[in-house]
């Protein structure tokens, strides 16, 4: 229990550390970005009275962005996942900063130049969303060094499929080493890909050479990564992967990634309704028996 407690408190202060990280480098980014529009206004020599004028206006303007940077949740975010809608409200946090900076700027007795208006968010916008998506490639970048020291303990997967949802695989198996799924490489139809390599991680080669692929990788595993494929496509790699007694998995269909988004855990058995485009048919057998109970039967 004592253990749990100390963890605990320990991830807290490492929230409250990025935390005052990110204000700090804010307000630096805040004063920095109307700095960096005036040099490039002036061309590097920025007239004395606008920058008394601005000295005056950031005492206002930069607890005003923090505090609006705050309220659109900059702090609250966790940036090692940051999405589109997390830049978005990045966008919406600097539009209504700069409100503020010409807002106070109007009331000086020296206002910042219009052009300054809009370098200022630009500036800002680059600072502040670089600085936080810059955590998200950091962290990426360390999870998946942790995945590629345990690439030797897990099973040895061939991605059937070098599209989107086999990047996912990878990148998944990457950054929760602890699945145990290490992705040798990819096999692909597509001429074009062949050859080429999705995050380090080579194309083998088309889906008629997964046989010697497998056996010159020791894969110990196949996974058909292709949630649109036809009912006869799967039944075609199935079949190659089956005469050579591999063990292979699919993900989910197209119509079962609701979401568009892949996990490892979705991976599953190729089933029949994989390999019929459709659901098997289940047999009454007791009112066939009795149907057929007597009856000479052809079948063909």
């Amino acid at each position: 229990m004592g253990e749990v407690v100390s963890g605990a408190t320990k991830s807290s202060a490492n929230g409250i550390y990025q935390h005052v990280l990110l204000l700090l480098g804010d307000a630096v980014s805040l004063n920095l970005a109307v700095l960096g529009a005036l040099v490039l206004r002036f061309e590097g020599a920025i007239p004395e009275p606008f920058l008394g004028s601005y000295a005056l206006v950031a005492w206002f303007y930069v607890p005003a962005s923090l505090g609006v940077f705050w309220a659109f949740g900059l702090y609250r975010r966790m940036w090692r996942y940051a999405s589109l809608q997390d830049a978005g409200a990045i966008l919406k946090a600097v539009g209504v900063s700069a409100c503020f900076l010409v807002m106070a700027s109007s009331l000086s007795q020296h206002p910042q130049p219009r052009s300054v208006y809009i370098l200022n968010p630009v500036l800002l916008v680059v600072m502040i969303g670089g600085a936080r998506y810059s955590i998200r490639v950091l962290l990426g970048r360390k999870r998946w060094r942790q995945g590629e020291r345990n690439l030797g303990s897990g099973r040895r997967v061939l991605v059937v499929g070098a599209g989107a949802a086999g990047a996912m695989v990878l990148r998944e198996a990457g950054q929760h080493p602890g699945l145990g799924v290490n992705v040798v490489g990819f096999v692909d139809d597509d001429p074009g890909k062949l050859g080429r390599e999705i995050q380090g991680v080579p194309v083998l080669g088309p889906t008629e050479q997964i046989p010697a692929v497998c056996d010159q990788h020791k894969v110990d595993e196949v996974l058909i990564a292709i949630p649109s494929a036809s009912s006869k496509t799967m039944a075609r790699i199935h079949s190659i992967c089956s005469r050579a007694h591999l063990k292979v998995k699919t993900l989910p269909g197209v119509y079962e990634l609701i979401d568009g988004t892949v996990r490892l855990d979705r991976i599953r058995e190729v089933q029949i309704e994989d390999l019929l485009g459709r659901k098997a048919t289940v047999w009454d057998a007791n009112q066939v028996v009795g149907y057929l109970k007597g009856e000479t039967i052809l079948v063909t």
